[in-house]
């Protein structure tokens, strides 16, 4: 198949796309590329949206203003992919991995990313209004100037993550850890902290007990030890 006879709805399952130069390339309306190999392909600005990626293996791939929305890319590889500035309102990332890749301003909006694997990922600028984060892994992960509003991060382990000027406002953060997370700057107006330690220095580094926020106080079942 010649790269540039692909069009939107090509089945691609399984087919290996690995350096191939496919920058402006229009294969989205439900391209299937489930288990599709795309190791440093460069798929910049290319249009994929509702394309069905899962499985597929985009390591290294060059994926920077890439229209991705509402694409499925459930258990996806992408590590050290370069996002930057692509858009991905509505996809499904759930459970695709993204170990150090670079998704810094990119369009997350509404995005499932529940069990994504975020480790070292630069996500500085992004804006994920109301996306789903729960049970990702974001050790170590940038999220510095991001939008997480009404975002739902419910137990996830902030531990050392970088939220510096972060609009956290109305964003679910029950039960997270933030031991050691740089929050200076953030924006937890009306964040949901229950069953948050308090007593961080970050959280009063962010300005907590000083902006309105809402602790949800514990209710007589919380104390009692129900769940």
């Amino acid at each position: 198949m010649e790269i540039r006879e692909l069009s939107p709805g090509d089945d691609l399952d399984g087919v290996d796309l690995s350096g191939e130069d496919l920058e402006d390339i229009d294969l989205g309306t439900h391209l299937n590329g489930d288990r599709t190999s795309l190791c440093e392909a460069d798929l910049s600005d290319a249009d994929l949206r509702k394309a069905k990626l899962r499985n597929a293996d985009l390591e290294d791939a060059d994926l920077s203003g890439a229209d991705l929305r509402n694409a499925d890319l459930r258990n996806a590889r992408l590590p050290n992919a370069d996002l930057s500035d692509a858009r991905l309102r509505n996809a499904n990332l759930r459970k695709a991995g993204f170990f150090g890749a670079s998704l810094a301003s990119a369009d997350l909006r509404g995005v499932n990313l529940r069990e994504a694997d975020l480790d070292s990922a630069d996500l500085a600028g992004v804006d994920a209004e109301a996306a789903v984060f729960t049970d990702a892994s974001l050790a170590s992960a940038v999220l510095r100037d991001s939008v997480l509003r009404e975002a739902d991060l419910t137990e996830v382990d902030l531990s050392g993550v970088v939220l510096k000027d972060a609009d956290l406002r109305y964003a679910s953060l029950r039960d997270v850890r933030l031991g050691s997370a740089d929050l200076r700057g953030a924006n937890l107006e009306n964040a949901d902290l229950r069953g948050v330690d308090l007593s961080f220095d970050e959280l009063r580094l962010a300005g907590v007990g000083r902006t309105p926020f809402a602790p949800s106080p514990l209710s007589s079942d919380d104390t009692d030890g129900s769940s």
